[in-house]
């Protein structure tokens, strides 16, 4: 069945601002859709390309016509799922769909920018909001007093309405560097009725500031996007007030051959291929501690929501 979206943009745009043109084998804009995968209908070898046994010549048109990202998405998932947990040492676990746990929340696959949909497709939901942040020790008791909540990286706002819930007592700062998302924020936020307490901001990663010190900056699924992530990190230490706490959410890249050998790492790293392809790359969760503590936080500490979601934090030093 085929699947229909608006146009994607002829450029994207990472969250520090900078544009990003998507590459040819990306497929036209029926591959950004939200719904079921299908092949690109251009193609003539779309009915066939998951056979093994299909003729040179539909090969050789396959080659023409790479598939596209919902249809490489679609054959991942189906590999997962058909891999029996005993032959893998993993437990049976639909690490693509899986339903979020009791008192979770789910962040939206898209509502960013296309290249997105690589990640957030593959990784399922994210858990950030509360249940992840809740394990980040002495967080829940510093926010019940209020103070500033920074959304690094905000997108469209889906983070910051869900923050702005969870922590009613908090004000909120929204940091993108594209200003469609920020607009869309804004609009997302008027609606919610959280225009007291929430600001938007347009600014590339690696120049934003914020009017007041934050007791929290949270970047989640976007660090590994960034062009210069120490730059970044540098203005979230800047951001923070002392003892505040930084939480990076991301997709931990597996680090030894066992974990690439197991379902999430085999599964991530096909999606490290098309990352890529726009200039992004994950990175192990080791380099994010390495990263924090190379710009002088302190008291660091890690959770795994999920074993394709990770969320390693640390402090300014009080």
């Amino acid at each position: 069945m085929a699947t229909t979206s608006a146009a994607a943009p002829a450029r994207m745009r990472n969250h520090s601002g900078v544009a990003v043109p998507p590459p040819a084998w990306m497929g036209p804009a029926s591959a950004w859709a939200i719904g079921p995968a299908t092949a690109n209908p251009t193609s003539p070898a779309s009915s066939s390309r998951t056979s093994p046994n299909r003729s040179p010549s539909r090969r050789r048109a396959s080659r023409a016509n790479p598939p596209t990202i919902a249809v490489t998405l679609t054959t991942i998932s189906t590999a997962v799922r058909a891999t029996p947990s005993s032959r893998i040492g993993e437990p049976s676990f639909p690490f693509l769909s899986v339903p979020a746990p009791a008192g979770h929340c789910s962040r939206p696959m898209l509502g960013r920018r296309p290249g997105r949909l690589v990640t957030q497709a593959a990784a399922g939901r994210t858990w950030l909001v509360p249940g992840g942040l809740r394990q980040v020790t002495g967080l829940d008791e510093r926010l019940a007093g209020g103070g500033v909540i920074v959304d690094s990286a905000c997108g469209t706002g889906v983070g910051l309405v869900r923050l702005a819930a969870h922590y009613p007592d908090s004000r909120l700062v929204g940091v993108d560097g594209d200003q469609h998302s920020i607009d869309v924020a804004t609009a997302r936020v008027a609606e919610a009725g959280l225009a007291d307490r929430v600001r938007l901001i347009c600014s590339p990663l690696e120049d934003f500031e914020v009017p007041e010190p934050a007791a929290l900056v949270v970047n989640n699924i976007s660090m590994h996007e960034c062009r210069d992530i120490d730059q970044v990190t540098r203005r979230v230490h800047d951001a923070l007030e002392p003892g505040g706490w930084f939480v990076i959410s991301d997709f931990p890249f597996p680090d030894t051959d066992e974990g690439l050998r197991s379902v999430p790492g085999r599964v991530m790293g096909a999606i490290q291929f098309f990352e890529a392809q726009i200039d992004d790359q994950f990175l192990p969760r080791a380099a994010y501690d390495d990263l924090l503590a190379r710009h002088g936080f302190t008291d660091p500490g890690s959770a795994t929501i999920t074993p394709m979601h990770a969320i390693p934090w640390a402090r300014r030093p009080a």
